[in-house]
């Protein structure tokens, strides 16, 4: 399986490096800067393997001056899976550690009972339960934390989980 980011995170449509004017600029920066980056390629390698599919996690990241020291802070991540190239989002309402985090809350913001599974599309708020997210989708078009428009609703389940029927 492909390796797993600190963050949280999901991944779009197939893309490839955003191409810019300057010839030595960072093709993961969402700027022209003339920084090279830190890159941080992960992915299994099993040698015995002659139909060896390359899946993989490309992790740039920028040193931020901080206190006399650099600190590395995350710019892009992007997943390589059967020679396609996925960039991956945070999803918020989920805490680096899995847990949720306090600002959104421990429960659905629909029925208040149970822990959210469901992140709403496009802004990414996982914030309503399976069960509220069948019924809202239905009944609401907008995002209860941002009011964005709603174009779909994504379940997440946690590795070793089951789907619900």
């Amino acid at each position: 399986s492909p390796s797993r980011s600190s963050s949280p995170s999901f991944f779009s449509s197939p893309s490839s490096p955003s191409r810019s004017s300057s010839p030595n600029a960072n093709p993961f920066s969402k700027n022209d800067d003339p920084v090279a980056p830190l890159l941080i390629l992960t992915s299994p390698v099993d040698l015995d393997n002659e139909n060896l599919t390359i899946f993989g996690q490309v992790t740039s990241v920028g040193l931020v001056p901080t206190e006399g020291q650099l600190s590395g802070v995350v710019e892009d991540s992007r997943l390589i899976m059967m020679n396609e190239i996925y960039t991956t989002h945070d999803i918020y309402g989920v805490d680096y550690d899995g847990d949720q985090q306090q600002d959104m809350g421990k429960d659905c913001v629909i029925c208040l009972a149970t822990p959210p599974d469901t992140m709403v599309l496009p802004c990414r708020h996982m914030c309503v339960c399976r069960d509220c997210g069948d019924v809202f989708r239905h009944q609401c078009e907008k995002c209860p934390i941002c009011r964005a428009p709603i174009l779909s609703l994504v379940q997440i389940v946690a590795s070793g989980e089951e789907l619900k029927k």
